[in-house]
């Protein structure tokens, strides 16, 4: 079953990236028409993300990500360049994935999808800001207790947060490590068992690029 739905943008998210002159990217969260399995009827997709990097030149194409508007998904963390898009999504509580993207032939071709991290029920409601930086390395950084959760919820894209107003937040660090991001150092004190969670993800991942 096909279901229309118009194409109305319901979310913009700006970003300004502070890394030296990386150029300035637009996020717009649109609705587009229900794509199900024909074989289980189950909805596929029924929005996209649409990243698009702002140059004068407007030489760079759009990239177009598939998503589900019926589940709880943002972009939590965004970083390009004229040739290569890196995208972090959290899908509700469950986690945070990591796609990088490289510009070939006029097409941006996904290279590579991993876990960043899994989440629960008290670590995504405290989830200040994702920094996708250098060297394979992504922060998370959480809100302390006695901090302002509302913030965080949903009601707000993570990305359109003004941080600046908290500064002392708790961050934990993911490295990329033989093809899987790992936490390094300590783990904050919502989450419990990193060991488990750190070999969970590694399957994950594993799964994913089997299946490739």
């Amino acid at each position: 079953m096909k279901t229309s739905i118009t194409n109305t943008a319901f979310l913009i998210i700006l970003i300004v990236t502070t890394h030296g002159q990386e150029p300035k990217i637009s996020v717009l969260k649109q609705k587009t028409d229900s794509i199900v399995d024909t074989k289980t009827g189950v909805e596929k997709y029924n929005a996209e993300f649409r990243v698009s990097i702002q140059s004068s030149k407007n030489e760079t194409p759009e990239l177009i990500i598939p998503t589900v508007s019926t589940m709880l998904t943002r972009v939590v963390a965004c970083r390009g360049t004229k040739d290569r898009i890196e995208i972090a999504i959290q899908v509700d509580e469950f986690g945070i994935g990591y796609f990088d993207y490289r510009l070939e032939g006029g097409m941006w071709i996904l290279k590579s999808t991993r876990n960043v991290c899994a989440l629960n029920g008290q670590i995504a409601p405290r989830l200040a800001q994702v920094e996708i930086l250098d060297e394979g390395i992504i922060d998370v950084k959480l809100h302390k207790d006695g901090s302002k959760l509302g913030k965080s919820g949903w009601e707000k894209e993570l990305l359109m947060k003004d941080h600046k107003e908290e500064k002392d937040l708790l961050v934990e660090r993911y490295a990329l490590q033989n093809g899987v991001f790992s936490l390094v150092g300590e783990a904050s004190k919502y989450r419990p068992r990193p060991d488990t969670k750190t070999k969970e993800n590694h399957e994950q991942n594993k799964t994913q690029q089997d299946n490739r």
